[in-house]
């Protein structure tokens, strides 16, 4: 049975859906005269709808799943037909791998030989992509041409593929976080990394001139402040999400302990962070222009001061929206939580590729 919202025709809009492990968020956008503007947004916990904390990240069954979805679909007034999902990257898989030069005739074929070597998973179990890194990008090397590599696993495909279906989503593109991020994030040619901190792991995105040359997942994230607080607090897990919401790692606060204990059960994800940061300055002889800071974790107040303090560089924090035409008085409000929304902004921008 398809749900009628789904199936309206409205050209020229366009909507993303991030399935993160925390929440749903969505955003529609509408081009009208090659100007993209913002329609409506929202987002879902879907830790409130099992009775637990917001932000806490859960196992959500496809059943959930798409009844978040209806129900924020309704909520938000969502409307377009063109519909882009992410996917998980705990599904996912992207690196820049070395091709002999020799075998560049049949690119596939050693293509097909060197995944084995960097794939986590066997090769029959993902669908993947490839494109050639241009010249000019990386210093050039004489033995090999440089291939990023993109997979998906077969299940998860098949998964969000099944959920469109039950919504009644016809045609639904798929794609990895990491594109979307890249696409709502950057426009210039530099050399960036993209620190997107979900509830359960952040990844770290990898981008120079355009193109994305590695996506590192990291199974840390900002559902370890809240446990931490939780603990060291004596609170209950949904107390400590609101200590971190209101106060984050600001030490002026009734418990002087709060700022603390954030810093101490972040500053690992930080370092990891920095050392990935170094390898990448001295793999590719590049220094690293902006490192920005985006997802839900990212939100918490003075995490860029703080992140500083163990990640020598350029923070900024991501304002998605900045790309897109917004009403003045929604300005504010979406710098705000313009970090959770860069993977949807992202999704919906693809709608008007051509």
């Amino acid at each position: 049975m398809s749900l009628s919202f789904f199936q309206q025709n409205n050209d020229g809009h366009a909507v993303g859906v991030d399935i993160g492990k925390s929440s749903i968020k969505v955003v529609q956008l509408k081009k009208e005269h090659n100007i993209i503007k913002l329609v409506t947004y929202g987002e879902i916990f879907l830790g409130n709808l099992l009775g637990q904390t917001d932000g806490k990240a859960v196992s959500a069954g496809e059943d959930l799943i798409v009844s978040a979805i209806v129900t924020l679909y309704k909520e938000a007034k969502i409307t377009a037909k063109k519909t882009i999902f992410s996917v998980d990257p705990a599904s996912t898989f992207v690196t820049t791998i070395p091709i002999p030069k020799e075998a560049s005739s049949d690119i596939l074929t050693a293509l097909s030989f060197e995944a084995r070597k960097y794939l986590p998973v066997p090769l029959s179990t993902v669908d993947i992509d490839h494109w050639v890194v241009p010249a000019g990008i990386l210093e050039e090397d004489q033995k090999n041409i440089q291939v990023v590599l993109a997979a998906i696993k077969h299940e998860t495909l098949t998964l969000y593929s099944r959920i469109a279906q039950r919504l009644g989503v016809a045609n639904p593109l798929f794609e990895i976080e990491a594109f979307s991020l890249k696409r709502s994030l950057l426009g210039d040619g530099t050399f960036n990394i993209i620190v997107d901190i979900g509830a359960q792991y952040s990844t770290i995105t990898l981008v120079h001139k355009e193109i994305i040359l590695d996506v590192h997942l990291i199974p840390r994230g900002s559902q370890e402040s809240t446990t931490q607080l939780a603990k060291a607090l004596s609170l209950s897990e949904g107390e400590a999400e609101r200590l971190k919401q209101d106060f984050g790692y600001n030490e002026k606060t009734d418990n002087k302990y709060v700022g603390e204990v954030m810093k101490l059960s972040t500053y690992p994800l930080f370092g990891d962070v920095g050392r990935l940061l170094l390898m990448y300055e001295r793999k590719y002889n590049q220094i690293v222009d902006k490192i920005i800071f985006t997802g839900s974790g990212a939100r918490v107040k003075g995490i860029s001061v703080v992140a500083a303090e163990v990640i020598k560089g350029n923070i900024v924090l991501a304002n998605p929206f900045q790309k897109i035409d917004t009403p003045a008085f929604l300005h504010d409000m979406l710098k705000r939580v313009g970090p959770s929304y860069s993977v949807s902004v992202g999704l919906a921008l693809k709608g008007f590729e051509e």
